[in-house]
């Protein structure tokens, strides 16, 4: 009997590359991710878990949240890559690190959000520690996208920007081997709390 359905949502896809940067293209490389953090997931007992999208394809948020209400899903992990451009447009390649959002005042997803943020290798992490931000609607002109998709779906989410693309540390330790282990495994934790908070018999 399946209790958690966790839909992984990776960012941009098909004509919409997202960022790219020292090497890493964004749509292909959290296509990736999320494609191996289903494959665990569904390992798990009574777990079920979905893509919003294909490899070639990059559907519009309302059609993402339809397709996780058909899958009646439990929890989306939505995944990202970041880059550090300011508002103005001015490069900031000494940004780095993960951020992962959640609805402010959502306790549930906060803690999702910081058992992930915990869990990522300190690569992505150091030196200033992880990284957990909740951001209500009226951040959305700071954050479109992000509150887009964090308020977009009808099940809980948290958003998971893993890196900065454009700092050359980030990016290069995004292309070592044992990356992509490492950060479905922080992934998997965060899914792991949420299967407890909002998994239930169905």
């Amino acid at each position: 009997m399946t209790s958690f359905r966790l839909i992984g949502d990776p960012g941009h896809g098909g004509e919409d590359r997202g960022n790219c940067h020292n090497g890493v293209v964004e749509a292909p490389f959290v296509f990736d991710i999320a494609s191996s953090l289903m494959a665990h997931a569904m390992l798990e007992p009574s777990w079920d878990a979905r893509l919003t999208r294909d490899f070639d394809e990059d559907p519009y948020f309302a059609e993402r949240d339809k397709r996780a209400r058909a899958f009646n899903a439990s929890m989306a992990l939505s995944i990202h890559a970041d880059a550090g451009i300011d508002a103005n447009g001015d490069a900031h390649p000494e940004w780095s690190g993960c951020t992962v959002f959640h609805v402010e005042h959502n306790r549930q997803a906060a803690i999702v959000a910081r058992e992930i943020a915990g869990a990522m290798p300190r690569a992505l992490t150091a030196p200033r520690g992880p990284r957990v931000v909740g951001l209500s609607v009226a951040e959305k002109a700071r954050y479109p996208r992000t509150v887009n998709v964090l308020y977009g779906f009808t099940a809980p989410t948290v958003l998971v920007e893993i890196g900065y693309l454009t700092n050359p540390s980030d990016a290069a330790y995004l292309k070592t081997p044992y990356a992509k282990q490492r950060i479905v495994a922080a992934l998997l934790a965060g899914a792991a709390i949420g299967a407890q908070l909002y998994g239930s018999a169905s």
